[in-house]
């Protein structure tokens, strides 16, 4: 029975061969289509890589990205500190500003006001030293109103030259000089005691005058003219011991 199968299997396929021998492919175009389908498989591989070599370095940007974004951020976060800082700062240093503006300006009021004052005092002053006091006055007065000078110069001067002006008040000298008297000129040695009293002693004679504020030289006694040349020798010998005899008042008054 096996045996029968097997002729009978035979049969068909010898009868079936030629049918077969028509409809199978050429060898050729069977090898084509298996090396088209390889090349398909290998640029599928290909792409394959590529797209993962492409993935991997899109991966890399995006970490890089993120890195520089996480570093930026950091950045902005520190400086948004920097700037609150700034403007605590600077909202400290323009109140201080102001301050100081207010200041100076009520010094510079001051300043001229002292000035002014300065000024009364040297014009109701004794008579000394007129050229270097009077551009004293002057130059204090030209301080306070410049307007490019900063308001700690300004002070620094002012006081400098009232320093100055408060030293003639603890001092006695003798200069030379020249006065008008009697419609003539006399050569003299002023003799100043501090701010108290300013005496001429006449170089060439007896007379002495003594400077009365709102009246001008008025000529002494012989008593205190006396006095006033025995002063004048002792402030040339650095003694002062008779200054206390000087005739002294608030205006000198002849005896």
């Amino acid at each position: 029975m096996h045996f029968r199968f097997i002729i009978y299997a035979l049969v068909c396929l010898w009868i079936a061969l030629p049918a077969l021998a028509v409809a199978a492919p050429s060898g050729k175009a069977t090898m084509d289509d298996i090396v088209e389908t390889i090349k398909l498989e290998q640029q599928g591989l290909q792409h394959g890589s590529d797209w993962e070599l492409e993935e991997a370095a899109l991966l890399d940007e995006i970490r890089q990205a993120t890195l520089e974004q996480a570093w930026y951020a950091a950045q902005v976060k520190t400086f948004k500190g920097y700037n609150s800082s700034a403007k605590g700062r600077i909202l400290e240093l323009e109140s201080k500003r102001d301050k100081l503006e207010k200041i100076e300006a009520g010094l510079a009021g001051e300043l001229v006001a002292n000035v002014e004052q300065f000024t009364a005092l040297v014009n109701a002053d004794l008579p000394f030293l007129p050229s270097e006091r009077s551009r004293r006055v002057k130059f204090l007065q030209q301080t306070v109103a410049d307007y490019d000078l900063d308001g700690a110069e300004k002070l620094r001067r002012v006081l400098e030259g009232m320093q100055v002006e408060l030293g003639y008040g603890k001092n006695v000298d003798l200069t030379e000089g020249v006065i008008d008297v009697n419609g003539g000129q006399q050569l003299v040695q002023y003799l100043r005691i501090g701010r108290l009293a300013l005496y001429a002693i006449a170089v060439t004679g007896e007379q002495v005058w003594t400077w009365e504020q709102g009246v001008g030289y008025r000529l002494l006694a012989a008593d205190d003219a006396i006095i006033v040349k025995q002063a004048a020798a002792m402030v040339t010998n650095n003694s002062i011991s008779s200054l206390a005899n000087l005739p002294i008042t608030t205006q000198i008054g002849s005896k």
